[in-house]
Formats: structure tokens, C-alpha cells, sequence
């Protein structure tokens, strides 16, 4: 094959990375906590969410990638290899930084006010008195 149908080939691979790396960052924001209400307990979204709509955006998109990284490894001729693996490598490390901020976004720290242990009141627990 010519080096431009290789640089297309690459550039439609990488475009349909970052449209996927927006679809997932658009279904993960459904479930991140809306602004202020960092820290309390609820929110729009749990794990049942997350893993019937974000995950298999990941897993299709990881299966398209370790495809390409084999077609990359197979049938890249050798002295253009390092241009497309620079790419593959450049595209992973973009999943990487947005599977990250989903996760910093998405994950709530609850903050200790609402961490209410069995019946007493927070004041009763603050004393020391031992039930």
C-alpha cells in the first residue's frame, strides 16, 4: 500500500477513537455528580449504570484497538511501523487520560457528616459514650 492510503487509514482509525473517547465521556457525565453536590451520598448514577452504558464503549473500542496494534505489528512494513505505533501508542495513552478523569469524576467521597454508624445521633458518638 502507498504512505497516504496508510496515513488515512491511521487518521480514520485515530478520528474514530476521539468520537468514541466523546461518546464515553458523554454517557460517563450522566452519572457524575452534578455541581455542589460533591460529597453527599446519591447522586444520578451507580455501578448497574455504568457498566450497561460506559463499559461497552470501552470493550468495543479495546477490541478495536488491540486489532489494530495486531494489524499494526503484522502488516505494517517494517520501516513504517514506528510512525503508526507512535500513533497507537499516542491514542492509548489518550484512553487512558479519559477513562481517568471519568473515574475522578464519577467516584463520590462521601463526606464524614452523612457517615451516620447504627441508631445515635453524631452527637452521642462525638461524646464517647459506648453502647
Amino acid at each position: 500500500m502507498e504512505p497516504k492510503r496508510h496515513f488515512r487509514k491511521r487518521w480514520l482509525w485515530a478520528s474514530l477513537n476521539v468520537a468514541g473517547m466523546v461518546l464515553f465521556l458523554k454517557v460517563g457525565s450522566a452519572l457524575w455528580a452534578p455541581p455542589g453536590e460533591e460529597g453527599m451520598p446519591g447522586g444520578p448514577g451507580d455501578a448497574f449504570s455504568f457498566f450497561l452504558a460506559a463499559v461497552p464503549i470501552l470493550v468495543a473500542f479495546l477490541l478495536l484497538d488491540v486489532a489494530a496494534l495486531a494489524w499494526i505489528l503484522v502488516r505494517t512494513p517494517r520501516a513504517d511501523r514506528w510512525r503508526a505505533m507512535a500513533l497507537w501508542f499516542a491514542v492509548a495513552a489518550l484512553w487512558c487520560g479519559v477513562v481517568a478523569f471519568d473515574h475522578h469524576r464519577s467516584v463520590r467521597e462521601i463526606d464524614a457528616r452523612y457517615a451516620v454508624l447504627g441508631d445515635r445521633a453524631p452527637e452521642a458518638r462525638s461524646a464517647g459514650t459506648v453502647c
